[in-house]
């Protein structure tokens, strides 16, 4: 698979989970049966699309795609912030503090959504999604 399809492939993987962890978090009991797995899912999915994603440079591409800040800013912000979210609920704290959880959650993840959603568009707007080749950094 070409890696621009390979990106958007995991692109949809990411989303979906994060979707599914995000309705998840609309329950009360949610938590109990797949809460924790959603979450390592999510972060095995970004641990394998950090190495994918490596060396695509979308800085030349990126002129701000409608929002305020480049997405390089906002996808730096947001791996503190996930850094941060992961540390503060592993499994435990997740059944101890789910309404805790569940906010946390709920504040997180569309910034992830949105991330993928604002490098989606710039993947479309890149040259090699005609020819399958990325542009490295």
């Amino acid at each position: 698979m070409a890696q621009f399809e390979r990106l958007l492939a995991e692109h949809a993987a990411l989303r979906t989970a994060a979707q599914r962890l995000l309705s998840v978090t609309e329950t009360e009991a949610g938590y109990r049966a797949v809460a924790p797995g959603l979450l390592r899912e999510i972060v095995d999915l970004l641990v394998d699309h950090e190495a994918s994603e490596s060396s695509i440079d979308y800085a030349p591409h990126d002129e701000h795609a409608g929002a305020a800040l480049p997405l390089s800013e906002r996808l730096f912000a947001l791996q503190m912030e996930w850094g941060d979210f992961v540390d503060a609920w592993p499994t435990m704290n997740v059944a101890r503090d789910w309404p805790g959880f569940s906010v946390a959650a709920r504040v997180i993840l569309p910034k992830l959504i949105e991330v993928i959603d604002a490098e989606d568009k710039l993947l479309a707007r890149m040259p090699h999604q005609q020819s399958g080749a990325a542009t490295a950094r």
